[in-house]
């Protein structure tokens, strides 16, 4: 049995992040498009993140997540954000970006979302999953690019069970613009979206 992974074949078309969702026109043939509101409402696709600052405020307990963690039950996503192992190796990449989208937002309760990240919550048809979280209004000296930091314990085997998956690390910019809710997260609207990832990307 070979472990999952993330490369898919190189004839496979890249899906949109949430089935269903209103149809964004590809970034790359904008003009004087008028623009559908996507659907998405931020569910979670079914799959229930754990916020160990929330559990320890409604029960007490912090120790239970730490040891399932050691067990193998668990991922943990971001700093106290964790995720049932099985679900979370069985996701699909999109959904993968989408739900470390949510864990950065529950690790960083004031995250503001934009570029890449933003398009993708609001539907739009990316060429590739982003290699990273995109946060808006980051001070000077907070700037930059940080690593992932979704992990899980190693078995006996010297496994983890992650290999071969992609993670995604948080970029941090200083962009100020505002932001809007939408989802429950706050993301940069829909115009100043598309402006800022034309700039950045190249649709050639």
């Amino acid at each position: 049995m070979h472990p999952p992974t993330d490369k898919a074949p190189a004839h496979a078309p890249v899906q949109g992040p949430f089935p269903g969702a209103a149809r964004v026109p590809p970034l790359s043939t904008w003009g004087r498009t008028v623009l559908p509101f996507p659907r998405w409402r931020g569910d979670h696709g079914g799959m229930q993140l754990i916020d160990a600052a929330a559990l320890h405020r409604s029960t007490g307990d912090s120790r239970s997540l730490r040891r399932r963690y050691a067990r193998g039950e668990l991922v943990r996503v971001r700093k106290g954000v964790y995720a049932a192992k099985d679900e979370w190796i069985s996701l699909p990449p999109w959904e993968r970006y989408r739900q470390t989208i949510l864990a950065v937002n529950l690790e960083l309760p004031s995250s503001k979302f934009c570029l890449n990240t933003a398009a993708v919550l609001w539907n739009l048809e990316m060429l590739a999953v982003p290699d990273h979280v995109h946060l808006a209004g980051a001070s000077r000296g907070h700037r930059g690019r940080s690593l992932p930091t979704t992990s899980a314990a190693r078995m006996p085997s010297g496994l983890c069970g992650l290999e071969g998956l992609t993670s995604y690390g948080v970029a941090r910019h200083a962009s100020r613009g505002p932001t809007i809710a939408f989802g429950g997260l706050q993301i940069t609207p829909l115009p100043e979206t598309v402006v800022a990832v034309i700039a950045r990307e190249n649709f050639a």
